[in-house]
């Protein structure tokens, strides 16, 4: 184990492939699980970061683990692997590869699931500078991603899949929208909906075409997609965004 001490070393090691990036955001506690991630050093994650964040460099993932679990605490309390890349590195970087297998994701599992959106977004979110919160209880409920640029603070709903296809990702997205409007009391703030840019959830968007709800209650609409890209769309985009999928 080693720190990353120059952006240029991080961007050498992520050229390389080989071997993990830990993020030390949070050193532990409640936010250790969001904030604390291991990812392969071939993450695209890893090239949109920099060392502002200490970043800590393993050979393999029996050396990553070890470290984080003696140093930073128990694995998904105070620290977390990456939702994108799941911290899966080659055969010749880690030596647990060989004899455990990777974590299911959605391209296995074939559900993309609220936790996994939540975790791409937090990532993209943190690797431009972001400080985020996630599950923030306010008065009319909880908050999935609290987060601010400098244009002001931000509120996200996050919504995925489940095992039941079409019919819950329809629900699902109805729900999210209710719930994000009871959140809404406060001109000041910007407020999204974040959903995965599924089949499921394709058909549930191609729904609202013509709909003037996006732009009505000026709630912009987050795509996210199982191979980490986010889009962003703003409520007067939303309507020809809808139009084109």
């Amino acid at each position: 184990m080693r720190k990353v001490n120059a952006n240029e070393e991080l961007s050498r090691l992520h050229a390389n492939g080989v071997g993990l990036i830990y993020n030390d955001f949070a050193r532990g506690g409640a936010a250790g699980q969001k904030d604390n991630v291991l990812h392969a050093a071939s993450c695209h994650w890893v090239s949109k970061s920099n060392v502002n964040v200490p970043k800590y460099f393993f050979e393999d993932l029996d050396e990553a683990v070890a470290w984080l679990t003696s140093n930073r605490g128990p694995e998904d309390v105070n620290w977390r692997r990456c939702g994108t890349c799941g911290a899966r590195v080659a055969q010749r970087a880690s030596r647990r590869s060989r004899t455990a297998p990777p974590r299911q994701g959605y391209g296995r599992s074939g559900v993309f699931t609220e936790q996994q959106v939540e975790d791409i977004l937090v990532d993209h979110l943190r690797a431009r500078g972001h400080q985020v919160q996630t599950q923030v209880r306010v008065e009319s409920g909880i908050v999935d991603i609290v987060t601010s640029d400098p244009q002001g603070e931000w509120l996200i709903e996050v919504k995925g899949e489940d095992k039941g296809g079409y019919t819950s990702a329809e629900m699902n997205f109805q729900v999210g929208i209710g719930q994000i409007a009871a959140r809404m009391n406060d001109d000041g703030k910007r407020y999204a909906l974040a959903v995965p840019l599924t089949s499921h959830f394709r058909r549930v968007l191609q729904k609202y075409r013509g709909s003037l709800a996006f732009r009505r209650l000026g709630l912009t609409l987050v795509v996210v997609k199982a191979a980490g890209e986010v889009e962003w769309i703003d409520p007067e985009g939303v309507g020809g965004y809808l139009d084109s999928i």
